[in-house]
């Protein structure tokens, strides 16, 4: 199943097709809080993050990430990873509108500050916190900058990316939105807050066997098989993720 954010996007319908010939960027586990993993609730240890940004600083890093953007980087003949020191803004805006098919966020996603216009957006590494063009939050308002030049299809593997930017606004109105008027053909979100494990699974097993398959009949063979597994059976492992897509 994929959903439009509107009727009119009907017409403009354009499905996506897995190629290994595909090139594939993904950005993850950005330089963070190394040693406040003990301090971390029990929920923090196991989901990527729904904080506000005023938290930055003090997330964990997620190094299972590496592993995750790695294996599914292996499927494409062309790929870019981004990680830690490198996984910052600054590179998202210089190498993001080359010719990229498919690009993974495996990252924390956050909350602005402000009580009705939360502006979520994702954690990257933060080099400059006195200055928003580098201080480790991609907001949805910077993503509409991005204009990328190969309609790619976008993986949003963090938490709550569905969320809209502010209160009673117009579904989809947040990162989703932004990404597409960046110029993505679609973008897989989720409705609330993911396991990492789960969705690190999810991720390597939309491109596990997918060559010249549509990208949404590979995400729901992967959905059905963290279904089947017993640890990943019920639905808060395997129901957020949804693909809004032209």
């Amino acid at each position: 199943i994929s959903y439009l954010s509107g009727e009119k996007l009907i017409q403009h319908i354009d499905k996506r097709k897995i190629y290994k010939r595909n090139s594939f960027a993904g950005f993850g586990n950005p330089t963070l809080n190394k040693n406040n993993l003990e301090n971390q609730i029990n929920k923090f240890f196991t989901e990527r993050g729904d904080f506000s940004i005023e938290y930055i600083d003090q997330l964990y890093e997620l190094p299972d990430t590496e592993n995750e953007l790695t294996n599914i980087s292996k499927f494409f003949k062309k790929s870019n990873l981004f990680f830690q020191n490198i996984a910052t803004e600054q590179n998202v805006f210089d190498n993001l509108k080359n010719e990229y098919d498919f690009i993974a966020f495996a990252t924390h996603s956050v909350k602005g500050i402000n009580k009705f216009y939360n502006d979520r957006g994702l954690v990257l590494t933060p080099i400059n916190t006195n200055s928003h063009d580098n201080d480790g939050f991609l907001s949805s308002e910077e993503i509409k900058l991005l204009d990328f030049q190969n309609s790619p299809t976008i993986l949003l593997t963090a938490c709550n990316t569905i969320d809209s930017q502010y209160y009673l606004s117009l579904p989809y109105s947040g990162l989703a939105s932004s990404f597409m008027e960046a110029g993505a053909d679609g973008v897989l979100l989720s409705l609330w807050n993911v396991n990492s494990k789960s969705s690190s699974e999810l991720n390597q097993g939309i491109f596990k066997n997918s060559n010249n398959m549509y990208f949404t009949q590979a995400l729901r063979n992967s959905i059905i098989d963290i279904k089947n597994q017993k640890e990943f059976s019920h639905p808060y492992y395997w129901a957020p993720y949804i693909y809004l897509g032209r």
